[in-house]
């Protein structure tokens, strides 16, 4: 008869773990694996609502990964990472592999991607985006100082 109660309370004990596990597993998921959108018009219907989800989005110049992990408090967060840039080889060195976390708030969240609306945005992959601006500004203006200096002095 003890036998019995031994084999009874290693089936218990181990359905008990088995438990344990399933529910780690589900509350893992929950938390680290967010749904996946497969479109643009997808993401961005997510997006109006800050729903928690994922999305890789590719073209010919470049692959972004969004993943946007919900409210905090009245701000929207997006976490953004430029997976490859194909554009030219300084832009994709500068850009690809680099990251961003977007704070957006909710009156301000609309259908645009969170790279158009940098100045909510934080990080690496932010200050490498304003130098390239910068560098670009700065060669424009080198470039067409006499146009810019005739149209200066053509207004007064």
């Amino acid at each position: 008869m003890a036998k019995k109660k031994v084999n009874i309370n290693k089936i218990i004990y181990i359905m008990a773990v088995a438990a344990v596990i399933l529910l780690i597993g589900y509350f893992a998921s929950s938390f680290f694996i967010l749904p996946k959108c497969a479109t643009e018009s997808c993401f961005k219907a997510e997006l109006w609502k800050c729903n928690k989800v994922s999305f890789l989005s590719s073209s010919e110049n470049s692959t972004w990964m969004y993943n946007i992990k919900g409210f905090s408090g009245d701000e929207c967060i997006i976490y953004a990472k430029a997976v490859s840039i194909k554009s030219d080889i300084a832009t994709g060195i500068a850009l690809s592999g680099k990251d961003m976390t977007c704070y957006i708030p909710k009156n301000v969240i609309g259908s645009f991607m969170p790279e158009e609306k940098i100045e909510y945005c934080h990080g690496i992959l932010k200050e490498e985006i304003q130098r390239l601006m910068i560098e670009k500004m700065h060669l424009y203006i080198v470039q067409n100082i006499g146009k810019i200096n005739q149209s200066s002095f053509g207004a007064i």
